[in-house]
């Protein structure tokens, strides 16, 4: 816990396992939306990737994907590391390609996780259905309903699976399809309904300290929101000053408070030094405008209605820098913040009227 605010809960890890040829790296790059693990004819994952994603919902996950069976080599080593891996694992996901119907050896390892880890979630899934037509469309496709040659030889398929596996698969069994690649939406097929179905699957402590989180986030947003818009109203009259240098001086007391108050709002302890450090930083990312509003300055009107307005534009873009930061948790440092200055400022500037 950072202070009065809820701390992130753990991210969940999502073990993706079956067959080589199964799609499980196709898988887990149309769940995360990129191309995040390579895809080929040959085997393309020789040890364990993990990779970060977000479910439909907005939970993040770790995505672990596993070598494929025939990839293993030694039977026992690969039981070995899956062993392993399961201890960290919230839900295991099996992944068969259709239509592979050669279940002997997944039945085997099935098992043995079973008796290892009997209470971790396992999640079937039938893979690639869209191999089954040529002219796949997955609006209407229905392998429950449909009459088609490719529907029925889909639900024939799946009904296999489901009888061979139900004994070792307790939460169920899905059909889908991933495409070959993140993007190829006419060959994707119910990942909204597994992503749902994965969430429903995680621990609910975990759903609950989660959903606790992003309603604490958003509360704290709005605040801070509210928090950057009252400086800049602020930052517009001490902009009206007509003294150069005056107004800076004024301004960065200003922004140093500012980001004082949005640091204890997200449980973040800043020292006055260093909150002073990134408003020096800030403004020098934003060196020319400050040059040419110093010199507007000696233009009397003029002067006064370009510096409130940069004032305004100054502490929306070192405030809003600074919020986001600490929404994605991450550590301060110059570079980033400056950078970011520069980002918003730019936005600040260039956004319809």
């Amino acid at each position: 816990m950072h202070g009065d605010t809820l701390s992130p809960p753990s991210t969940p890890v999502l073990t993706v396992c079956g067959a080589t040829g199964a799609g499980k790296s196709s898988l887990i790059n149309a769940l995360v939306q990129a191309e995040v693990q390579a895809v080929g004819v040959t085997p393309t994952t020789s040890q364990a990737k993990q990779t970060q994603a977000t479910l439909a919902s907005g939970i993040p996950v770790y995505l672990l994907d596993t070598p494929g069976l025939a990839e293993a080599g030694r039977h026992e080593s690969y039981l070995a590391a899956l062993f392993d891996v399961l201890q960290k694992t919230d839900i295991l996901l099996w992944v068969i390609g259709y239509d592979n119907r050669a279940l002997d050896l997944d039945l085997e390892i099935l098992r043995k996780i079973r008796a290892v880890s009997p209470h971790t979630p396992l999640l079937v899934l039938g893979n690639a259905i869209d191999r089954a037509s040529r002219n796949f469309d997955p609006e209407s496709f229905d392998p429950l309903g449909g009459q088609s040659g490719a529907e029925k030889a889909v639900a024939d398929w799946l009904g296999y699976l489901e009888k061979t596996l139900a004994a070792v698969a307790p939460n169920g069994l899905m059909a889908c399809a991933a495409g070959e690649a993140c993007d190829d939406i006419r060959h994707q097929y119910n990942l909204a309904a597994v992503s749902a179905r994965i969430e429903e699957l995680l621990p609910e402590s975990r759903r609950l300290h989660w959903q606790a989180h992003e309603k604490s986030l958003s509360e704290r947003q709005q605040k801070g929101k509210k928090l950057i818009l009252t400086a800049c109203a602020a930052a517009g009259t001490v902009g009206l000053v007509p003294l150069p240098g005056v107004d800076l001086t004024l301004l960065i007391t200003d922004l140093v408070a500012l980001l004082l108050s949005l640091s204890k709002l997200y449980g973040r302890s800043f020292s006055q030094d260093s909150a002073r450090a990134l408003v020096v930083a800030g403004l020098s990312a934003l060196a020319s405008p400050i040059i040419l509003h110093s010199v507007g300055k000696f233009v009397p009107v003029l002067g006064s209605l370009l510096g409130a307005g940069f004032a305004a534009a100054t502490t929306y873009a070192l405030g809003t820098a600074c919020q986001r930061i600490l929404e994605a948790d991450q550590p301060f440092d110059l570079t980033s913040f400056t950078q970011a200055v520069r980002e918003i400022s730019k936005e600040y500037w260039t956004k319809e009227p």
